[in-house]
């Protein structure tokens, strides 16, 4: 499979299905042009397939969501996941005319809600905890650093 994306051709054999996925979305993310289409498409059979659990980041690891939108590629797609969240707010050319097109576009703008407002209350949550622990248990030595 060959892709050019910024200027270069990204070439070379496509270990999965869940690889050439990762891979359009990043050729599609990069491409100049005003219909985000293509881009919905791929996106939405990525969240039907929640290929980002299928592929491993540099340590073997299972991607999140996150992981898998902003890493940069080969890992991820190299994005932010602000920027695909104002993506998936786009309409598609097809979407007014298509029942079936416009609910698979819904679940999927509703589930990439979910997994972005869902990773953002993970990381809150955890940042309390430790903002919790610092406050009942200063570090060892905190007092006498004070002057």
């Amino acid at each position: 499979m060959s892709i050019n994306a910024e200027g270069r051709t990204i070439s070379g054999r496509i270990e999965s299905e869940e690889a050439g996925i990762r891979l359009s979305i990043y050729a599609e993310m990069r491409k100049s042009g005003a219909d985000p289409s293509g881009f919905l498409d791929i996106l939405c059979s990525a969240v039907e397939r929640e290929v980002w659990t299928k592929l491993r980041g540099k340590e073997g690891n299972a991607l999140t969501f996150r992981q898998f939108i902003e890493a940069p590629y080969p890992v991820g797609v190299g994005s932010t996941v602000d920027a695909v969240s104002k993506l998936v707010r786009l309409s598609h050319r097809y979407e007014a005319g298509s029942p079936e097109r416009a609910a698979r576009l819904a679940a999927m703008r509703e589930k990439v809600r979910i997994l972005v407002e869902g990773e953002r209350e993970e990381r809150a949550a955890f940042w309390q905890t430790i903002a919790a622990q610092l406050a009942t248990h200063p570090a060892e030595g905190a007092d006498e650093a004070k002057p």
